[in-house]
């Protein structure tokens, strides 16, 4: 995952944003890279957060605005606000810290040994789950076991996972262990991978590579019982209205501070707001604009946070008849106006994409531009094609483009698009709208001919997490069916490719060739989000990436 994210169909476009990305950008693609040669290994001291942070007063809680969620069972979740209250109740060995750097989570330290293909991670004494029981690296074990387990059929797994000696053969059901995760003691636990990869302590900050109590049942059904070592338990669960989370006085880590986090599912979000019945609710781009206005009581309420790791587009099943032709897949791309879809209907919120990328990420050029706006040689690629329907070649055939939602509503971008479609190209499409759930399933399926009202947002900070993740021919996440030799060649020395700048080189070369190729046609980039907090609530932020966020808010008593 990086995770999939609905568009604002609700109050919700999972934006997490923020962080300064401008310095991230240099420093991350390099320290993307751990260089260990054959005869070193390579010791990463952790330091705990509590070492740097302010102790803040404890009590009090906070209420969110959320949309609603699939699963809390990390080992199954895929999308980002799922995964975002899934991470406040399990962790795993490693995690992102406010800076965006790697920080040891469950784990104290690591040793990275045989060339980069060998780690040894050591837990922190006295870690417990929220029942008490004591945490040993048999957990770490056993939850890798579980994620998978063929018969659990987690959808990420095999995407997050898989640089691991033995989960491809667990996941097929060649074998009945991971033959590459091997506990050395009470305390100590080793991970060998197939080849020596620069992103792999990246994977392992997502949900698929928590830990969970695999002796409460579960095995290779999803939870039902959620007893982490995250920084919050579970309390309460009403299915589609809300959930309760209430601090764990027994973790690790510096926090959390605050006695219980509220999230409701439904509801207008500005009157919330307004009548104290939410503390942090996010903004539409108007809403924004409005809340500019010196006149405006909420103005100073209102905090901005940076563009998130996303990209917002439409995915083309390339095999599916007759999006596999790739002049029509070109023809629908530039078509496409984003210039007047990102000024006059996301009202500046937003800028145009040209490639996949996110600015700020690494490996992102401004070099690589795919298709832009030519309505004139859209009409001629479209003419080509066959596909029009004065040629007579598919007189009554209409494109089918799935959205997530149940209101029977399409969004104004969207209707601008279809509309465009139509009117300069004779391109019919139907617009179908599916549950979340169901969506999800089938996008995993393969089994949509175009998907849109998505975003893509990174949950680990390299270029193999959207470019790899999204478009090698293997990757269960390709829900486009694209397949390109070339592109999987390029994908898979960029893999294990040591050098920074050579490593960065492949991955925007291979970018190239998708953007040409036309498995996806991005749409835009999330500009800076704004949002109303309370004054009551200190230390909130939305990172770029879903990873713990409440174990650092603290309520001004």
């Amino acid at each position: 995952m990086a995770f999939i994210i609905r568009f604002r169909l609700f109050p919700y476009k999972h934006r997490l944003s923020l962080i300064a990305l401008g310095m991230l950008c240099a420093l991350l693609i390099t320290c993307t890279s751990q260089q260990v040669s054959n005869e070193s290994m390579e010791t990463v001291e952790g330091i705990a957060e509590s070492s740097s942070l302010q102790e803040n007063p404890k009590g009090g809680s906070i209420t969110l605005l959320w949309a609603d969620i699939t699963t809390l069972d990390p080992h199954l979740v895929q999308d980002s606000r799922s995964a975002q209250i899934a991470l406040e109740i399990f962790n795993g060995l490693v995690t992102y810290g406010n800076d965006m750097t790697i920080v040891p989570e469950l784990a104290s330290r690591w040793e990275i040994s045989d060339g980069g293909t060998k780690y040894r991670f050591f837990l922190r004494e006295g870690i417990t789950f929220h029942d008490g029981r004591r945490l040993t690296a048999h957990d770490v074990k056993a939850s890798i076991e579980r994620a998978t387990d063929p018969a659990l059929q987690s959808p990420t797994a095999a995407t997050y996972l898989d640089d691991i000696v033995g989960v491809r053969e667990k996941i097929l059901g060649y074998d009945l262990n991971v033959v590459g995760v091997e506990v050395v003691g009470e305390q100590e636990i080793t991970f060998e991978l197939d080849e020596p990869k620069p992103y792999f302590l990246g994977k392992m900050t997502n949900p698929v590579a928590a830990v969970v109590d695999t002796t409460k049942g579960g095995g290779h059904t999803p939870l039902r019982s959620f007893n982490g070592t995250g920084p919050f338990m579970l309390d309460d669960w009403v299915t589609h209205k809300s959930i309760r989370l209430i601090r764990n006085d027994h973790y690790i880590n510096n926090g959390p501070f605050i006695d219980e986090v509220v999230y409701v599912f439904d509801g207008d979000g500005m009157s919330m707001y307004e009548n104290d019945e939410i503390d942090i609710l996010e903004l539409s781009a108007g809403h924004v604009k409005a809340m500019r206005d010196e006149n405006n009581s909420l103005k100073d309420e209102m905090i901005i946070g940076q563009p998130a790791f996303q990209v917002a587009y439409i995915g083309l099943n390339v095999m599916d008849p007759p999006l596999d032709n790739l002049d029509l897949r070109r023809a629908l791309f530039y078509a496409i106006d984003k210039e007047q879809i990102a000024i006059t209907i996301k009202n500046g919120s937003v800028v145009p994409a040209y490639r996949i990328l996110p600015p700020g990420f690494p490996s992102h050029s401004e070099d690589t531009v795919g298709l832009k706006y030519d309505l004139e040689l859209a009409e001629e690629l479209v003419s080509s094609s066959g596909y029009t329907q004065e040629s007579g070649t598919v007189p009554s055939y209409e494109l089918v483009m799935t959205l997530p939602g149940t209101t029977g509503m399409l969004s104004e971008s969207f209707r601008f698009i279809t509309n465009t479609w139509e009117r300069e190209l004779g391109v019919k499409v139907k617009v179908r709208q599916t549950e979340w759930e169901v969506y999800l399933q089938e996008l995993n399926d393969k089994s949509l001919q175009m998907f849109g009202g998505i975003s893509w947002n990174a949950d680990y900070i390299d270029p193999h997490n959207f470019l790899d993740t999204l478009f090698h021919s293997e990757s269960s996440m390709n829900h486009s069916a694209y397949e390109s030799t070339t592109v999987d060649s390029v994908l898979e020395k960029a893999r294990v490719e040591q050098d920074p700048e050579i490593r960065s080189a492949l991955y925007q070369q291979a970018e190239r060739i998708i953007l040409r190729d036309v498995p996806v046609i991005p749409l835009w980039f999330p500009l800076d989000g704004g949002f109303l907090v309370k004054p009551k609530v200190q230390g909130y932020f939305v990172p770029p990436i879903p990873m713990q966020i409440l174990k650092h808010v603290w309520v001004q008593q």
